[in-house]
Protein backbone atom coordinates (compact mmCIF):
# COMPACT_ATOMS: atom_id res chain seq x y z
CA UNK A 1 0.00 0.00 0.00
CA UNK A 2 1.41 3.52 -1.44
CA UNK A 3 0.71 6.39 1.42
CA UNK A 4 0.22 9.31 -0.62
CA UNK A 5 2.63 12.44 0.72
CA UNK A 6 2.35 15.41 -0.07
CA UNK A 7 4.57 16.92 -2.85
CA UNK A 8 4.64 13.72 -4.87
CA UNK A 9 4.28 14.81 -8.07
CA UNK A 10 0.92 13.45 -8.30
CA UNK A 11 -0.51 12.84 -5.37
CA UNK A 12 -3.78 15.20 -5.63
CA UNK A 13 -4.65 12.91 -8.69
CA UNK A 14 -3.85 9.55 -7.07
CA UNK A 15 -6.36 10.76 -4.14
CA UNK A 16 -9.10 11.96 -6.07
CA UNK A 17 -9.45 9.22 -7.92
CA UNK A 18 -12.52 7.11 -7.87
CA UNK A 19 -14.04 10.19 -5.81
CA UNK A 20 -16.87 12.32 -7.71
CA UNK A 21 -18.24 15.43 -5.69
CA UNK A 22 -21.44 15.35 -5.43
CA UNK A 23 -23.68 18.76 -5.90
CA UNK A 24 -25.12 18.89 -2.25
CA UNK A 25 -21.05 19.03 -0.91
CA UNK A 26 -21.22 15.12 -0.29
CA UNK A 27 -18.87 13.08 -2.07
CA UNK A 28 -19.53 9.49 -3.65
CA UNK A 29 -16.66 6.89 -3.83
CA UNK A 30 -16.53 4.01 -6.03
CA UNK A 31 -15.00 1.09 -5.99
CA UNK A 32 -13.52 -1.21 -3.66
CA UNK A 33 -11.61 -0.86 -0.64
CA UNK A 34 -10.48 -2.19 2.69
CA UNK A 35 -10.41 0.70 4.88
CA UNK A 36 -8.24 0.10 8.50
CA UNK A 37 -7.65 1.77 11.69
CA UNK A 38 -9.93 3.43 13.53
CA UNK A 39 -12.61 6.15 11.98
CA UNK A 40 -14.63 8.85 13.83
CA UNK A 41 -17.49 10.16 12.50
CA UNK A 42 -20.04 12.64 13.51
CA UNK A 43 -23.41 12.79 12.96
CA UNK A 44 -25.91 9.50 12.41
CA UNK A 45 -23.81 6.51 10.58
CA UNK A 46 -26.14 4.99 7.66
CA UNK A 47 -25.44 2.09 5.39
CA UNK A 48 -27.76 1.88 2.07
CA UNK A 49 -29.67 4.73 3.70
CA UNK A 50 -30.35 2.72 6.92
CA UNK A 51 -29.46 4.27 9.94
CA UNK A 52 -26.86 1.87 11.87
CA UNK A 53 -27.46 1.43 15.76
CA UNK A 54 -24.61 3.00 17.71
CA UNK A 55 -26.01 3.31 20.82
CA UNK A 56 -28.19 0.94 23.62
CA UNK A 57 -31.06 2.03 24.81
CA UNK A 58 -30.85 1.01 29.02
CA UNK A 59 -33.53 2.88 30.20
CA UNK A 60 -36.86 1.00 31.23
CA UNK A 61 -39.62 1.91 28.78
CA UNK A 62 -41.80 1.34 32.19
CA UNK A 63 -41.23 -0.30 35.86
CA UNK A 64 -43.12 -2.30 38.48
CA UNK A 65 -43.81 -5.37 39.42
CA UNK A 66 -47.13 -6.94 37.80
CA UNK A 67 -48.66 -10.33 37.65
CA UNK A 68 -50.28 -8.95 34.21
CA UNK A 69 -53.78 -10.23 34.89
CA UNK A 70 -57.17 -9.19 33.20
CA UNK A 71 -56.97 -5.94 34.63
CA UNK A 72 -53.68 -5.00 34.35
CA UNK A 73 -52.15 -3.70 31.52
CA UNK A 74 -48.99 -1.31 31.05
CA UNK A 75 -48.54 1.46 28.23
CA UNK A 76 -44.50 1.49 27.84
CA UNK A 77 -43.07 5.39 27.17
CA UNK A 78 -42.76 4.58 23.09
CA UNK A 79 -44.73 2.55 21.16
CA UNK A 80 -43.03 -0.67 19.87
CA UNK A 81 -42.86 0.56 16.44
CA UNK A 82 -40.60 3.92 17.36
CA UNK A 83 -38.18 1.17 18.94
CA UNK A 84 -35.36 -0.26 17.05
CA UNK A 85 -36.67 -4.04 16.83
CA UNK A 86 -39.30 -4.19 19.29
CA UNK A 87 -39.89 -4.35 22.92
CA UNK A 88 -37.92 -7.12 25.46
CA UNK A 89 -40.28 -7.78 28.66
CA UNK A 90 -38.16 -8.62 31.97
CA UNK A 91 -39.94 -10.97 34.35
CA UNK A 92 -38.41 -11.99 37.88
CA UNK A 93 -39.42 -14.01 40.17
CA UNK A 94 -42.35 -13.64 42.55
CA UNK A 95 -42.08 -13.53 46.48
CA UNK A 96 -45.56 -13.81 48.01
CA UNK A 97 -44.23 -13.93 51.47
CA UNK A 98 -43.19 -9.59 51.24
CA UNK A 99 -44.85 -9.25 47.86
CA UNK A 100 -42.55 -8.09 46.25
CA UNK A 101 -40.32 -9.42 43.15
CA UNK A 102 -37.09 -10.99 43.92
CA UNK A 103 -34.23 -10.11 42.52
CA UNK A 104 -33.90 -13.54 40.75
CA UNK A 105 -35.36 -16.31 38.04
CA UNK A 106 -34.81 -13.55 35.03
CA UNK A 107 -36.80 -13.94 32.02
CA UNK A 108 -36.42 -11.88 29.00
CA UNK A 109 -38.82 -12.02 25.96
CA UNK A 110 -38.35 -10.28 22.95
CA UNK A 111 -41.12 -8.99 21.39
CA UNK A 112 -40.55 -7.62 17.29
CA UNK A 113 -42.25 -4.89 16.53
CA UNK A 114 -43.71 -6.86 13.25
CA UNK A 115 -45.83 -8.74 15.41
CA UNK A 116 -47.59 -5.10 16.71
CA UNK A 117 -47.74 -4.28 12.78
CA UNK A 118 -48.82 -7.61 11.31
CA UNK A 119 -50.77 -9.41 14.42
CA UNK A 120 -51.32 -6.05 16.77
CA UNK A 121 -53.50 -7.18 19.79
CA UNK A 122 -53.05 -11.05 19.47
CA UNK A 123 -51.82 -13.23 22.34
CA UNK A 124 -48.85 -14.21 22.36
CA UNK A 125 -47.26 -17.34 24.95
CA UNK A 126 -44.02 -16.71 27.21
CA UNK A 127 -42.99 -19.93 28.61
CA UNK A 128 -41.57 -19.92 32.35
CA UNK A 129 -39.11 -22.30 33.34
CA UNK A 130 -37.05 -22.37 36.98
CA UNK A 131 -33.09 -22.15 36.75
CA UNK A 132 -33.67 -26.54 36.32
CA UNK A 133 -35.31 -25.79 33.44
CA UNK A 134 -38.40 -27.14 34.22
CA UNK A 135 -41.59 -25.79 32.69
CA UNK A 136 -43.28 -23.59 35.59
CA UNK A 137 -46.40 -22.44 33.79
CA UNK A 138 -46.93 -19.60 30.91
CA UNK A 139 -47.67 -15.72 31.41
CA UNK A 140 -50.23 -14.96 28.26
CA UNK A 141 -50.13 -11.35 27.21
CA UNK A 142 -52.02 -9.41 24.38
CA UNK A 143 -49.47 -7.29 22.72
CA UNK A 144 -50.25 -3.91 20.26
CA UNK A 145 -48.22 -1.01 18.98
CA UNK A 146 -48.79 0.75 22.58
CA UNK A 147 -50.35 -1.63 25.12
CA UNK A 148 -49.32 -5.18 27.03
CA UNK A 149 -52.10 -5.99 28.31
CA UNK A 150 -52.73 -9.56 30.51
CA UNK A 151 -54.53 -12.46 30.77
CA UNK A 152 -56.88 -14.07 33.81
CA UNK A 153 -54.96 -16.77 34.52
CA UNK A 154 -51.50 -15.18 34.70
CA UNK A 155 -52.46 -14.69 38.19
CA UNK A 156 -53.21 -18.52 39.52
CA UNK A 157 -50.60 -21.34 39.46
CA UNK A 158 -48.56 -22.40 38.54
CA UNK A 159 -48.66 -19.09 36.52
CA UNK A 160 -48.34 -16.73 39.28
CA UNK A 161 -44.62 -17.36 40.16
CA UNK A 162 -43.03 -14.69 38.23
CA UNK A 163 -44.14 -10.67 37.63
CA UNK A 164 -43.81 -8.31 34.61
CA UNK A 165 -41.04 -5.74 36.32
CA UNK A 166 -39.54 -4.38 32.99
CA UNK A 167 -40.14 -3.07 29.69
CA UNK A 168 -36.87 -2.31 27.51
CA UNK A 169 -36.51 -1.15 23.75
CA UNK A 170 -34.86 -3.39 22.01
Amino acid sequence: MYIFKKGDPDYHVQLNDNFKELSDGKVSKTGNETITGIKNFTGKLQVAGNDVLTTIKTDPLWSGAWMMNAVQSVTPKKKITDCQTGWVLVFQGWDSSTSSSSNSIFHFFHIPKAHAVHFGGRGINLQISDWKGANRGIKYVYVNDTTIKGHEMNGTAPNNTVVMTRVFEY
